[in-house]
């Protein structure tokens, strides 16, 4: 041992001092090392490893460590986008470590907070967000359990969210503010979840809130999210991917409870009790200046699904107090159509359609109160607004599965009177219903714009009523769709703007006990019941019925003509079967007119009833009609028969009657074709027609009683025709006048006609009139027309005006016709010809010759036997004074053979010319025909002589009428029309 050392102190007492000095030293190493280096460790290890994690560069601020209370600052963390903008950032985070997760194995902090954290979401044009590059590309990688970590209390504090969105046009911007997200004692264990909150505030005062826990492992979380007054107009960019329209008010609140569970490979998720509600929604389509859609709320209620279950089931949804108005511009678009984009509807409709397949859908209420709905029309003449209002329309059951019961039920409103209910049960898998649909005052007047844009007519009156049930069902082995109810239409009044006068009417048009069918299709009517129909036809000046020229030209037609299609060909299974049990009117009217002729035609059918049964289509069944009414006011006509209307099988037996019709409405077509008002008349007809087979037999018996005509009109009638005499030859003693027009023919023949017939028929009579009138009136009175022809004619002997024996019995024929034919005047024309009268007449004078020479003769003897001079001749006298008349006539041939005179009182009895007596005689006659005078004074003796006579047998004077100017004049050679000579005759003519 060295004496010199120093003696050493003991090992205890030297420890306890360099433990100390460890100590501090260790203390003072990792106070440096916490408070100096850490930090710069910390920072530099941020800045060097956050790049490649969030491939974006970083930015600190300062980082502190405080060694001994375990606690960790880090400011202003940024991280930054290649271009230079800040993607997410932080103000402050500050956590504090707990000394037990040494022991505990786990990292366990006091408290983490994070203030004013800021983070920049951004999607650009193709859909990508900006944080996606930090999405792992390997999905299929396992990953490996969480570390455990456990935090008291974990807060991030007024935070920021920057929303970019550049996948819509014009971009969205959304910024929210105020992000405070707690949650207590979270951890990373297994099977445990922490309790938290979030809330933030929008820029418009919008809230999300969110109450609930969240479990790590496995990742799980129940809660329930908040969302209040989310303005839906600022969402407006994502709207108008859907549509062109916008919404301009709105507000959107979402309570949504919920439950996430992801363990494993079989996530499961579960929402129930969900709310949405939208208040104050208002959707307006472009240039439009009033609102499409405004709804007081619409309500989404109790909601629920599930994942796993792959359940969707909605409460109800409730539309309450909004309007619905659509329009069609001039150019005939909808609005409404056009505001919806259709290729986002069918994305949407796909999209939706894959990601619910193998769901089960359902919807248990859709609940629609007063919703005011309403049509705008522009594209009419005259602007159209219609309106309803749904008071109350409930629809229940909706499901996409099989055989799930669906009703509706609805009350609604047609403007201000129209009421309808509606009610429907089906299934929609598979697809059948039943509608059930009431309706009452629907106002016909409130469509007249679109009428007046199909026809001529202001549709002024009219209410619909209706009960009506349908049934729909594509199941194999009944018809498709059926259909049972009524139809009711009352108080209608339609005006035709043309004539301007109402075209139809009626109290009451009912479809009574309806039923049809699509596939097959069929319709019965048990009654088509029509109450106080009226309508008119009219031949307008035009020269169309006003029925035809009702129709408008659509506007696609009125200036393009369109070639004329073929015809399309229905298949069979589209025939349609129609039958019509009964067609009742009650108190029916029917107006015509016809506008083409001057003054206008107007006649009735009046309180005309009655029926038509068994209408049918295709069959062509035997129907029976019956009906009866007035002509006019009161004279009464009757339809009755069978018609079976079948071109292969044709039938008709029809009888018509009608009795004592006014002729005075048809004036103006006497006027127009004959020259004649009519003043008085009436018409009682008796008309049967049949037709069997393709035969065709027809009956018209006509009376025509007291037919009178007025004054001739000025003009030129279409038929130069002797209606007046006509009229007299026809009408008998009664007044009447009666035809019996028989028709036949073919229905094949194409010159075969009804009206063709008839026409011809009373056409020929009147000419028959005006050439052969007593060849008709002896063929009224059962004779032959050569009997009557010979009473137009009685005849004299020559020169003479005594009638021949044979025509008493004519004239006794003539004034038994002219008894039954009260208003025929009878012309007399007396006829005397030179060829026939002439020699008589002429003899006649030459003997009054001879008598007045032989009484000179006598009176210059003093004999008085002068008297009787002209009485008897011998024949000695008549040569001689044969001679003598010659000598005075002819005296150049009488100097030429003088002749010495007579003794005085001595008779001269030679006869010095060469001429013998019957020469003399012959020469003499040559030069004694009548004159003109002497001839019409023997036409006049004659005339005379026939009208004594018929006076004489009782005919009234005023009947008879002498054609003085015929009887005077008929060889006068000025004479514009002359007449033909009439020989030894009377003849008549008729007036």
């Amino acid at each position: 041992m060295n004496p010199t050392s120093p003696p050493r102190k003991p090992l205890l007492r030297r420890t306890p001092v360099r433990v100390f000095g460890v100590l501090v030293v260790l203390v003072l190493l990792y106070a440096v090392g916490g408070f100096w280096l850490a930090p710069r460790i910390i920072r530099s290890q941020l800045l060097k490893r956050l790049p490649p994690i969030t491939h974006r560069q970083a930015e600190i601020g300062n980082v502190e460590v405080n060694p001994f209370r375990l606690t960790l600052t880090i400011s202003n963390l940024a991280l930054i986008e290649s271009n230079g903008a800040r993607c997410a950032s932080f103000e402050r985070l500050h956590a504090d470590l707990q000394a037990e997760s040494l022991w505990r194995r786990a990292l366990v902090l006091r408290e983490v907070e994070v203030i004013r954290p800021v983070l920049d979401v951004r999607r650009n044009p193709q859909g990508v967000f900006s944080w996606a590059d930090l999405v792992p590309t390997n999905s299929s990688a396992t990953s490996a359990p969480p570390p455990l970590v456990e935090i008291t209390s974990l807060r991030l504090g007024d935070g920021q969210v920057n929303f970019h969105d550049e996948i819509v046009p014009g971009g969205f911007e959304r910024r929210l503010s105020e992000i405070d997200l707690q949650f207590t004692n979270f951890t990373t264990k297994l099977g445990v979840r922490s309790a938290g909150t979030f809330k933030t505030v929008g820029e418009e005062g919008e809230s999300v809130r969110w109450e609930g826990d969240v479990g790590v492992n496995p990742v799980a979380s129940v809660g329930t999210l908040n969302i209040e007054g989310y303005s839906i107009p600022r969402y407006g960019p994502y709207v108008q991917l859907a549509t062109v329209a916008s919404f301009t008010e709105g507000r959107l609140n979402v309570i949504l409870p919920y439950s996430f569970l992801n363990s494993g490979n079989s996530p499961d998720a579960t929402v129930s009790n969900v709310a949405v509600t939208i208040t104050n929604l208002v959707f307006k389509l472009p240039d439009a200046t009033e609102p499409t859609l405004t709804l007081a709320e619409l309500a989404i209620q109790n909601v629920s699904a599930g994942l796993k279950e792959q359940r969707l089931q909605v409460g109800q949804i409730a539309l309450r107090s909004g309007q619905f108005t659509a329009q069609r511009g001039s150019d005939g678009s909808v609005d409404v159509k056009q505001a919806v984009r259709p290729e986002f509807v069918e994305r949407a409709i796909q999209t939706i359609g894959e990601r619910l397949a193998g769901w089960r859908v359902q919807v248990d209420e859709i609940l629609n109160e007063k919703i005011e709905l309403g049509w705008k029309d522009i594209d009419v003449a005259s602007p159209v607004l219609l309106t309803a209002e749904v008071e109350r329309l409930q629809v229940k059951g909706l499901s996409n599965q099989t055989n799930q019961p669906v009703t509706i039920d609805g009350v609604g409103r047609w403007a201000t009177n129209g009421r309808m209910n509606l009610a429907i049960e089906g299934t929609l898998l598979p697809a059948r219903a039943t509608v059930k649909l009431d309706f009452e005052r629907i106002r016909l007047a409130r469509l007249q714009p679109y009428f007046s844009e199909l026809v001529n007519l202001d549709v002024r009156q009219g209410e619909v009523a209706g009960h009506w049930t349908v049934g729909y069902n594509r199941e194999v082995g009944g018809p498709l769709v059926t259909v049972e109810g009524g139809l009711e239409v009352t108080d209608f009044l339609a005006f035709d703007t043309q004539v301007g006068r109402d075209f139809l009417k009626w109290e009451t048009v009912a479809l009574r006990r309806v039923k049809g069918s699509w596939e097959p299709a069929k319709l019965e009517l048990d009654e088509i019941y029509l109450r106080a129909p009226a309508t008119s036809f009219v031949l307008m000046t035009n020269g169309q019925f006003n029925v035809f020229s009702l129709l408008k030209a659509s506007k696609s037609q009125a200036d393009v003509k369109a070639p004329t299609p073929e015809p399309p060909v229905a298949p069979a299974s589209m025939a349609v079967s129609l039958n019509v049990n009964r067609i009742t009117l009650t108190n029916a009217s029917l107006l015509a007119a016809d506008q083409t002729v001057p003054g206008e035609f107007t006649t009735t059918l009046q309180r005309f009833s009655g029926s038509v049964t068994d209408v049918a289509y295709p069959e062509m069944k035997k129907s029976r009609i019956d009906l009866a009414g007035f002509v006019g006011a009161r004279a009464p006509f009757k339809v009755e028969g069978w018609v079976r209307p079948d071109p292969a099988q044709m039938l008709i037996d029809l009888h018509v009657t009608a009795t004592n019709a006014e002729v005075i409405p048809f004036t103006p077509y006497s006027i127009k074709f004959a020259g004649y008002p009519l003043k008085e008349g009436k018409v009682t007809a008796d008309v049967r027609y049949q037709v069997n087979g393709r035969q065709l037999e027809g009956e018209n018996k006509v009376i025509v009683d007291r037919l009178t005509l007025g004054s001739k009109t000025s003009g030129e009638p279409i038929l130069n025709l002797p209606v007046k005499l006509g009229i007299a030859i026809l009408k008998d003693s009664e007044g009447k006048i009666t035809l019996d027009i028989p028709v036949k023919g073919s229905l094949d023949d194409p010159e075969f006609g009804v009206r063709k017939v008839i026409w011809q028929a009373v056409k020929g009579l009147f000419v028959k009139v005006a050439t052969a009138p007593f060849k008709l009136l002896g063929s009224l009175f059962g004779g032959t027309e050569e009997d009557g022809e010979s009473l137009q004619t009685v005849s004299f002997d020559a020169g003479s005006t005594n009638l021949a024996p044979a025509s008493t019995n004519q004239l006794h024929q003539l004034v038994k016709a002219l008894g039954q034919r009260p208003e025929l005047l009878l012309a007399l024309r007396g006829g005397a010809s030179p060829t026939n009268d002439g020699p008589v007449l002429a003899r006649r004078k030459l003997d009054a010759t001879l008598a007045q020479l032989r009484a000179e003769e006598l009176a210059a003897t003093g004999s008085p036997a002068a008297q009787d001079a002209g009485t008897t001749l011998s024949r000695t006298d008549r040569s001689r004074l044969l001679a003598k008349s010659f000598a005075q006539k002819f005296p150049e041939i009488a100097l030429a053979n003088p002749t010495p005179e007579p003794a005085p009182g001595a008779p001269n009895t030679t006869n010095p010319l060469p001429l013998s007596p019957e020469e003399m005689e012959r020469k003499l006659l040559a030069q004694l025909d009548p004159s003109e005078e002497e001839l019409n004074a023997l036409r006049s003796a004659r005339v005379v002589t026939v009208k004594e006579w018929l006076l004489a047998s009782g005919l009234s004077p005023d009947r008879l009428v002498s054609d003085e100017a015929a009887t005077s004049a008929s060889n006068t050679p000025a004479a514009p029309a002359e007449p033909p000579v009439l020989e030894s005759v009377v003849e008549f003519s008729l007036e």
